[in-house]
């Protein structure tokens, strides 16, 4: 639908438009591994799209019933009627795509088989939660295994009922300038709120009123407020030692936590050394924060001890990890 609408948006020089229509058919095919150009795909099912396509009008895209019996929950349609297609017996009845239905529903396959893993982290968020500490979750697991969608679930989970858990997402990236975590200033900025219009002093305003509810004397706050500006925005204050911007960084976390529970989220943090060190130093703070580490391979920085990875949803819970793979 969206290739058809596109192409319909492109103008030639001639000031005419290109048209497109398409017609989709569900079924089984013939594919010929290997093959180039021509004859790739091959059966009824092919056919049939094509006489399909043919008999839609420009900017139509049209469907056979089975098509349609999948994804009529996400897609409204228009009864197009019997048509007599070339080669087919009988006439095949056709359906107009006309867009998405609204809301969509039925896309999504049932979560199934990580039922445990789920409670595991959700027994983690309520023990931090409780006991107003950090505890880290490791999801180890090759690409395809269901990490992404065990977080959606567990975010669904924080988004409803009275949890309401505001949770932060620290995408892969390179390490920052100066070796700095490359994931981290990022979640900082959606702690912070910040736009990417703010300059220095509004950064700094917003890192100081984030920090009065862990630091009173005004100097003092200062002193931090440069140490996660320098995360922030490389190059505006002199370079720190690592203990002290990662002391700075913590408070930060420690603050953002002072009036309610934090969710942040890391993807594939096992290239960036520097991240891995940062959250280990978190681990004996006093906050109520979990930390959701998904990883395609082990991080020792974030294990207490060696673990066999050999089955897959073997589990571990101690005073400050939970490890699931």
């Amino acid at each position: 639908l969206d290739l058809v609408a596109s192409v319909g948006d492109i103008e030639l020089e001639d000031a005419t438009h290109l048209r497109l229509r398409a017609g989709i058919v569900t079924g089984e095919a013939a594919v010929t591994i290997g093959a180039r150009g021509q004859g790739m795909v091959a059966g009824d099912v092919v056919n049939t799209a094509s006489r399909l396509q043919a008999k839609a009008q420009a900017g139509q895209v049209f469907v056979d019933d089975t098509t349609h019996d999948a994804t009529e929950a996400a897609i409204k349609y228009q009864d197009g009627g019997a048509h007599e297609l070339k080669g087919k017996p009988e006439p095949v009845h056709v359906w107009w795509a006309e867009g998405l239905a609204a809301p969509v529903h039925g896309l999504e396959a049932p979560f199934l088989g990580r039922e445990k893993e789920l409670h595991l982290l959700k027994e983690a968020f309520h023990d931090a939660t409780e006991t107003r500490s950090v505890r880290v979750a490791t999801v180890f697991g090759v690409p395809g295994v269901g990490k992404s969608r065990l977080r959606i679930e567990f975010q669904r989970y924080l988004d409803s009922g009275n949890n309401h858990t505001p949770v932060f997402i620290g995408y892969p990236d390179s390490p920052a300038a100066g070796g700095s975590p490359g994931a981290l200033p990022g979640v900082m900025t959606q702690i912070l709120e910040l736009a990417a219009s703010d300059t220095a002093d509004q950064i700094s305003s917003r890192i100081d009123a984030m920090l009065r509810s862990r630091v009173a004397n005004d100097d003092e706050r200062g002193w931090f407020t440069q140490r996660v500006l320098q995360l922030l925005m490389p190059g505006t204050a002199k370079s720190f030692d690592r203990a002290e911007l990662f002391n700075a960084w913590r408070l930060l976390f420690a603050a953002a936590a002072s009036s309610r529970p934090l969710v942040l989220i890391f993807e594939n943090i096992a290239a960036d050394s520097s991240l891995s060190a940062f959250l280990q130093s978190m681990t004996d703070l006093a906050a109520p924060i979990l930390v959701l580490s998904l990883t395609r391979t082990a991080v020792d920085e974030l294990q207490p001890a060696p673990h066999d990875h050999s089955d897959r949803k073997s589990t571990r819970l101690n005073s400050s990890h939970l490890v699931i793979s």
